[in-house]
């Protein structure tokens, strides 16, 4: 499976620098896509997880 995000800001380095730090893997594709590559068997879980570290973490990059 494979999920691309397009953000409306080119701050996709300072998300995967984040995501690194969090332990999160994701690429970026260019300076506002990113690309992420989760198992087939991700649980709704690691879903959640992921949403909330990204909503938390595009709030703060996008107000600096």
């Amino acid at each position: 499976m494979m999920i691309g995000i397009e953000l409306t800001e080119p701050v996709a380095e300072e998300l995967v620098l984040k995501a690194l730090d969090d332990g999160l893997v994701i690429n970026k594709v260019s300076p506002n896509i990113l690309r992420l590559l989760p198992p087939l068997i991700i649980s709704k879980k690691d879903i959640d997880i992921f949403l909330k570290w990204f909503d938390i973490n595009i709030g703060k990059i996008s107000k600096t």
